[in-house]
This record gives structure tokens, sequence and C-alpha cells, in this order.
């Protein structure tokens, strides 16, 4: 097991529980455009996989550039750089397939949903201690002349 594999299983272990996140993609004009979906699964490699309408105007070709937010309870930052791919596969999708994904699609499986995976090439995290810790610190820094530790970033290729 590599270093990456650990790096990428501990930021996917501190994003456990988000399970609305916001995609960005490139629109028609060249802009970037954003909207909240639901996360139905990370995979170990830290690819996400989400439920989405085949038909929407944004769903796209593959390979598309995209990136996600992720904010975690804990002050954790979350950006997954990645491709768009579309999957078409019932048994993926049935597995994916849960209660809250009912209230979007109506129609159910028949009504144009299909797997969206945004294959991950970076996941880059910073984080942040509490607001009194950060209180803290500022005070501290200012006091001593130090600097303050307001937390920690990097970035893990996938």
């Amino acid at each position: 097991m590599s270093e990456a594999d650990d790096s990428i299983r501990e930021l996917i272990d501190r994003v456990e529980g988000v399970r609305t996140v916001m995609l960005t993609t490139v629109d028609e004009r060249g802009t970037l455009s954003s909207r909240p979906l639901t996360v139905q699964r990370i995979d170990p490699s830290g690819d996400v996989y989400f439920i989405v309408d085949r038909h929407a105007d944004w769903v796209g070709g593959t390979a598309e550039p995209v990136n996600i937010a992720l904010v975690d309870p804990d002050r954790t930052w979350v950006s997954v750089a990645g491709r768009l791919t579309l999957v078409d596969d019932r048994a993926l999708l049935d597995d994916l397939w849960d209660s809250m994904t009912d209230a979007f699609f109506p129609d159910g499986k028949e009504g144009g949903p299909t797997v969206l995976r945004v294959q991950a090439d970076r996941w880059e995290y910073w984080t942040a201690p509490n607001k009194l810790t950060q209180t803290i610190e500022i005070v501290k820094a200012k006091l001593t002349g130090g600097v303050t530790d307001l937390g920690d970033s990097g970035s893990v290729e996938t």
C-alpha cells in the first residue's frame, strides 16, 4: 500500500458522512457552472459516484473536466478534480439506488437516471480548527510575534 493510498483513505474517511456536494462543470458558454448533487459512493481509489438524469442539459459526454467541493462538519474542505464519465450499467445503478434517489426520480429507474462517475485525478484538502482555537492562535501569534497555526492543506494525486 502506497502513501498516496493511505492519504486518499484518510481523506475519504474525513468526508464519509458528507452526502451533498457541489459539482462544477464547464457550461456551453465556457464558464463554470455548479449544482448540488448527492454522493452515492466514493470508491477506495477516490472516484465519486452520483445518480443523475441523463437528459439534464449539463450532462455531457465523457472525459469532461469537473470539480467536486465537499465540506465536512469538522472543518475540512475537499476539492476533487477529475473527469466526468457516464456509466450505463444497470447493476451498478441498482446497487447505488436508495430511498432518497426515489424522490428525485418519480418514474423510477426507467425515467432517465444514469450513474455519473467522477474519475478523480487529484484530491486537495484544507483543514481549520474551530473558532475558539483560531482566536487563541491569532492572539498567541500577536503576543509572541510567532506564526499562527490555522490548519493544514495538501493534495493527493490519484
